[in-house]
């Protein structure tokens, strides 16, 4: 999957100097505003591989703070468009486990 880079502060300008419609500012400032949950999630799920690996994950309110995030881009957008299958979802699940599982051999230095 190609990964997407948001826009620069100048492309930002840019738009809004081109059409100053109340519309484009208001787009904008949300589009402003999901960077900075993203980067929030981005933060938060560091945070989360930090603490695996040092083995005090069950202690951690991390989870607490990243489902306050969502659920507050839930209740503004609603559920995604299309509904996940139980092999997607065992698929994402196996996905995270083997990352765990690499945090946690780092951890016990049992690297290949």
């Amino acid at each position: 999957m190609k990964q997407q880079h948001p826009l620069s502060r100048e492309d930002l300008i840019k738009i809004r100097d081109t059409i100053r419609s109340e519309q484009v500012r208001v787009l904008l400032r949300e589009i402003s505003r999901l960077h900075t949950v993203v980067r929030r999630l981005k933060e938060l799920s560091r945070q989360v591989e930090l603490e695996a690996g040092m083995g005090v994950l069950h202690d951690s309110p991390i989870f607490d703070d990243i489902a306050r995030l969502l659920d507050n881009e839930m209740r503004l957008y609603g559920p995604p468009p299309f509904k996940r299958t139980a092999a997607d979802k065992q698929h994402r699940a196996d996905e995270c486990m083997t990352k765990l599982e690499g945090v946690l051999d780092v951890r016990k230095n049992k690297t290949g």
